[in-house]
């Protein structure tokens, strides 16, 4: 499969699409983090800003201690949702300033949800049932309602129920801008329950991305119960 193609996340089932092969891995204990990032016309504006923040982002991570535990996925939405790549090392993680992140069209939020928790689970039931112990990060970075998906949201909050029963997994969901209340219901929807709102500016997304980065790495890669 080419690392261009847009793989259908409903239907992957095997580690090629998924993420790094079981004979590459560094370590048998990874923390597995998957950004998916509105990429709907609104966010236009702040296109240079939050690809610049992801790149500052990674390469802080790469710098660690614990870097070679870390295995990070992109999902971006618009009109529908596109998995950019699967759990890659962070010395494989590609910018996205190179025409990966373009804003434009609508809100499929629920859809690309769905997506990237269905490929975290696929994922990580692989790397478990070879004895890889596997904690995971998924982080919604949005700035508005969902407006274009096929699914509904609670089609999403199943499996985001399930994947919170296991205490190795956050769940967290970033509003930027807009209707703090809004933003608040519409991750309860989806079952996230770790919520930060803030400003839609390229200080604020700095900001979050930092302390995404941070939570990672904190502790040798353990996900930490305070995520924000």
């Amino acid at each position: 499969m080419n690392d261009d193609e847009v793989l259908n996340l409903d239907t992957i089932n095997d580690f090629g699409a998924l993420g790094v092969g079981l004979d590459d891995l560094e370590s048998e204990d990874v923390t597995l983090v998957s950004y998916v990032l509105d990429a709907s016309g609104s966010m236009q504006p702040h296109a240079a800003d939050l690809t610049a923040a992801f790149a500052a982002e990674i390469a802080a991570m790469s710098g660690a201690r614990s870097a070679e535990q870390v295995l990070v996925s992109v999902t971006v939405f618009q009109d529908a949702p596109k998995l950019l790549f699967g759990y890659r090392k962070l010395a494989d993680v590609p910018r996205l300033d190179g025409g990966a992140y373009v804003p434009s069209g609508c809100t499929a939020l629920f859809d690309a949800a769905h997506g990237a928790l269905s490929h975290l689970e696929g994922y990580r039931k692989l790397l478990r049932d070879s004895g890889v112990r596997a904690r995971a990060v998924v982080l919604v970075m949005t700035d508005g309602e969902d407006n274009a998906s096929t699914r509904r949201p609670d089609e999403v909050k199943a499996i985001a129920s399930r994947l919170a029963l296991d205490e190795g997994a956050v769940l967290a969901y970033v509003g930027f801008g807009g209707d703090e209340a809004t933003q608040r219901a519409q991750a309860a929807a989806i079952g996230f329950p770790t919520v930060l709102t803030a400003a839609l500016t390229a200080g604020e997304i700095r900001r979050v991305l930092g302390q995404v980065s941070r939570s990672v790495l904190r502790t040798g890669g353990r996900v930490p119960a305070s995520f924000f």
